[in-house]
């Protein structure tokens, strides 16, 4: 059971990867749509660029195991990472990074991928101990 948990983030990872790769170049054109202010577009472009590094690495392996985790009866541990992650990541680091080191909006991007570097990392182990397999 646990190496289809890994295997799933696996394959969600390689077609995340396919859609950036596929929608990173039309990043200008797909902006155009929305017709962003000149000072904005900078920083939508960066957020977006950070999101697509992130994306195809991390989201996976941060959303994928909870899931699973979940569905084989270990809500309580998913639960309780996915909240003190969201807590010690994205708000904590996007808060330093964004306004005590002045990154402004890329700086909560870089928190929310440290969130999901967390959230990998915790799911990874609790994957690798079984002791989901007994919920």
């Amino acid at each position: 059971p646990r190496r289809y948990c890994i295997n799933l983030a696996q394959v969600g990872r390689l077609i995340m990867l396919a859609t950036v790769l596929i929608l990173t170049p039309l990043l200008p054109l797909i902006l155009s749509l929305f017709h962003p202010s000149e000072q904005a577009l900078p920083i939508v472009h960066t957020c977006l660029l950070i999101a697509s590094i992130g994306i195809p690495l991390i989201w996976c392996a941060a959303y994928v195991p909870p899931m699973a985790l979940r569905a084989a009866g270990d809500a309580n541990f998913s639960t309780v990472v996915s909240v003190v992650a969201l807590f010690a990541g994205r708000i904590t680091v996007g808060y330093v990074l964004a306004l005590v080191l002045g990154l402004g909006v890329p700086g909560v991007w870089l928190g929310m991928m440290g969130e999901w570097m967390l959230r990998a990392l915790l799911f990874r182990l609790r994957v690798r101990s079984d002791r989901w397999l007994n919920k």
